[in-house]
């Protein structure tokens, strides 16, 4: 397929990177990359098993993609194999996306689907596709999944048929990675209700050194020793302290509405 000129033609605007499968004809994985975005692949030396697995850390931010492939021949205790390649990873990484064909059919229930489940719930991994995504004439299952490490970056989910193509639907996701830098105002405060200051301040008070002010001739000095004087005292005992002000939000622009509005943006810069 990678060799197909109208699939080249397709993703021009896309880097590939791929791993193919070794010592077996066919077969591996691939993960493009939109051109304006800067990653680099990651190269764990941990053993998964006969399980593939290609990473990319996107450049700037501390989230990497992951790509995965289970074979349906694979055993049970690979995925003891895949539990620790996974640990590894959560403790460098702060957002976790990971897509593949895991081969294990999460609407029934059997052992190797309950310890599919254990996994992902110990390590806080959040499996975001419904509904089934694999289908053959006289059976339907849901093994391509996308597991992520915090679903409030997730805007959208689904999947898209190719029926005639391969038995597989396309699984996708619309992920928020952009962090806005809002300029909230800042002010400085001093709280004037704890009393335990407000008596502290009132001792401290009479013992300053006012009479030096008697020493001094001009009156401009005189007053900027004076405030000199009086604010340390002040800065001693009534601190000042920084508060944010955060505007209030509109009461209807609630977090599904703003979901909305970056599906849309992100719907629009493909127009």
């Amino acid at each position: 397929m990678y060799n197909n000129n109208i699939f080249k033609s397709g993703m021009k605007n896309y880097q590939i990177i791929r791993k193919d499968r070794v010592q077996k004809r066919g077969g591996g994985i691939i993960i493009f990359v939109k051109n304006n975005i800067k990653y680099e692949t990651l190269d764990f030396d941990l053993n998964c098993g006969i399980i593939e697995s290609l990473f990319i850390k996107l450049k700037n931010k501390n989230t990497i993609i992951g790509c995965f492939y289970r074979p349906p021949n694979s055993l049970i205790n690979d995925l003891d194999l895949f539990e620790n390649y996974l640990t590894n990873i959560i403790l460098k990484f702060e957002k976790i996306i990971i897509l593949g064909d895991f081969n294990i059919n999460i609407n029934i229930s059997g052992n190797i689907q309950s310890k599919y489940l254990n996994i992902l719930n110990n390590l806080s991994l959040n499996q975001i596709i419904s509904g089934n995504t694999h289908h053959l004439e006289y059976s339907e299952s849901l093994i391509d999944h996308i597991l992520v490490s915090n679903n409030d970056n997730v805007i959208n989910t689904g999947k898209c048929s190719f029926s005639g193509i391969s038995h597989h639907d396309m699984i996708y996701m619309i992920y928020d990675l952009e962090v806005l830098e809002v300029n909230f105002k800042k002010i400085k405060i001093r709280n004037l209700k704890n009393l335990d200051q407000i008596n502290n301040f009132q001792l401290d008070i009479y013992n300053i050194p006012f009479e030096k002010i008697e020493h001094i001739k001009d009156c401009n000095e005189q007053i900027l020793l004076f405030n000199e004087l009086f604010m340390k005292c002040i800065d001693k005992n009534i601190p000042e302290k920084i508060i944010i002000l955060k505007p209030k939000q509109p009461k209807w622009l609630n977090i599904n509405i703003r979901n909305l509005q970056k599906e849309r943006d992100f719907y629009l810069e493909d127009l």
